[in-house]
């Protein structure tokens, strides 16, 4: 997995600059609090992602976002011995349909729907992949002029996989992004 991010993401920057049929593309990033769950009681987590955005020139008010997302159990970052310990973790790949609202000049609303492949790693013995959905939603400012800049927002994610346990990740996160 670790071998194919990053020649991805960069055909994202370069499909962005070559394809007149998109308006403008973005990378953020976010970190936020939550629970992981699969098969077993909810575990806190803190969670990160690394996110592409695309916004095409025929749709307006639509985004389209891809993404990596980890959330590892709260303890793996307290300090203390690790030695013969295991810390639970969720991982996936998302994709995402985004739409925007503005609430004005500089604020936006923003909710997600999409599908992910998420990684279940909940004990020692698990490894299960598996399909499910994401559903996002995201409070923000947007301090961009001529669709190049930053915005920034707090919000709330809920990815579930389908199969076998039902591994799932809810996080509350803040999130950047800049946009070329």
């Amino acid at each position: 997995m670790k071998n194919y991010f990053l020649p991805i993401l960069f055909f994202f920057f370069w499909a962005s600059t070559s394809n007149a049929q998109i308006s403008s593309a973005g990378v953020g990033i976010n970190l936020g609090l939550g629970q992981i769950k699969g098969n077993s009681p909810s575990l806190s987590s803190l969670s990160g992602s690394i996110l592409v955005d695309i916004q095409t020139t025929f749709w307006d008010g639509l985004t389209f976002r891809s993404g990596y997302h980890y959330s590892r159990n709260v303890e793996y970052f307290l300090p203390g011995s690790r030695k013969g310990e295991y810390y639970p973790f969720v991982k996936f790949i998302s994709f995402q349909a985004v739409i925007n609202q503005n609430m004005g000049e500089r604020l936006f609303l923003e909710e997600g729907l999409g599908i992910i492949y998420l990684n279940d790693r909940t004990f020692s013995d698990t490894n299960d992949w598996s399909v499910g959905t994401i559903f996002s939603g995201l409070f923000g400012i947007d301090f961009r002029n001529n669709n190049s800049g930053f915005t920034l927002g707090a919000g709330a994610e809920y990815a579930v996989a389908f199969r076998n346990k039902n591994a799932n990740s809810v996080s509350v996160k803040l999130q950047t992004f800049y946009y070329f």
